[in-house]
């Protein structure tokens, strides 16, 4: 790893931040325990920076900085359970572009990974297992510019009245690295394809409902190993573009002052019978109440069932957040899963301070 880059880009973020009008920061600490009294302790900061550019344009920074004590996950599960724990990273570009305003149209340029954007519903965002945060007909089978890695993008947001419509166009391959070839500035369609999303999505006062669909073509394919299978490997039987669509709902079933409860359900699958994941359908509900002043109470039940090439996994996860105010909350959770390699529970708590308006994940 380049380290001298890592320090002049930690210094450059830094003079960014303080010629900024608006910055902040999140930092999410985590600790994780398994009936077998294995443990792992997992952290994530991420700092955020935005520069108004004239009336109608903003320069927008992110980086993320993750630790982790144990190298290897403390199960083996496929969907994976922790939405921020990977290996560990001591600086990356998560975001880094401008953005433009014309009229209800927001255009972007520049390095972006899907988070920012895509599957980011108040719901889905309760819930700490990745599957609520990337559906893994998508994460499992492109090595796309997913959490940790970003790429190269070009993004395009509209609203009209209670529609609205996003798509983006991505370098087909993330990266995080920071020497040459690795590193998220990296345009290659011809190595690493090609990665176009499109999402529609309606809302009113009951709920949301979104449909989305995505294209990959050519590059590399990846198993939820991590080993990278070249097209030159599957060129027999690997076909030259995938599509993978899916459809999601946020349903408020019962509201009354201070309280409500939502219904969530979830249903994706892609073209390919040579995908990782297949199918992916998901289901919960969230109760959330707010007694007063800045003090929030939000609890959930999800259940999850993707179909692998491997095997199939069936997870289900129980969570309760309190936030003593906007800015620090804890949140335990338990989760079940089952898969080829039998019964795995885990325990995890984790808490969260988010500094002016930082991102939680």
């Amino acid at each position: 790893m380049n380290y001298i880059a890592i320090v002049c880009w930690m210094l450059f973020g830094s003079v960014l931040r303080l010629c900024a009008q608006t910055c902040g920061a999140t930092y999410i600490t985590e600790f994780q325990y398994d009936l077998k009294k294995r443990t792992n302790w997992c952290n994530l900061l991420r700092l955020d920076a935005y520069v108004p550019i004239g009336t109608k344009g903003i320069l927008e920074f992110a980086s993320i900085h993750v630790y982790k004590t144990r190298p290897e996950r403390i199960i083996n599960d496929l969907q994976t359970f922790s939405n921020i724990e990977e290996d560990n990273l001591p600086c990356a570009i998560a975001v880094l572009g401008y953005t433009r305003l014309v009229g209800n149209v927001t255009l972007f340029a520049g390095i972006r990974n899907l988070n920012e954007d895509y599957f980011t519903t108040p719901c889905m965002s309760l819930f700490t297992n990745s599957s609520c945060g990337i559906f893994p007909t998508l994460s499992a089978n492109y090595p796309i510019a997913n959490y940790p890695l970003a790429a190269l993008c070009l993004d395009y947001k509209m609203t009209l009245g209670r529609f609205g419509i996003e798509s983006s166009l991505y370098n087909g391959k993330g990266y995080n690295g920071w020497s040459k070839g690795k590193h998220p500035f990296t345009f290659n369609p011809r190595k690493d394809g090609v990665f176009s999303i499109t999402e529609i999505n309606y809302q009113t006062e009951y709920g949301k409902c979104f449909g989305g669909f995505s294209l990959h073509t050519n590059g590399d394919m990846p198993d939820v190993a991590g080993e990278w299978k070249t097209r030159e490997r599957e060129k027999k039987v690997s076909p030259k573009m995938t599509f993978a669509w899916w459809g999601y709902a946020e349903r408020k079933l019962w509201s009354r002052v201070r309280q409500e409860v939502n219904l969530l359900v979830q249903y994706t699958r892609t073209s390919s019978v040579f995908s990782e994941c297949r199918n992916y359908m998901g289901a919960g509900v969230t109760w959330i109440y707010v007694p007063g002043g800045q003090k929030r109470h939000e609890a959930g039940l999800f259940l999850s069932a993707a179909q692998f090439k491997s095997c199939n996994e069936v997870a289900g996860e129980v969570t309760y957040r309190y936030s003593f105010n906007r800015d620090t909350y804890i949140q335990p959770a338990i989760h079940l899963i089952k898969n080829g390699g039998g019964l795995h529970e885990v325990f995890l708590i984790r808490m969260g301070y988010i500094l002016n308006g930082g991102r939680v994940r």
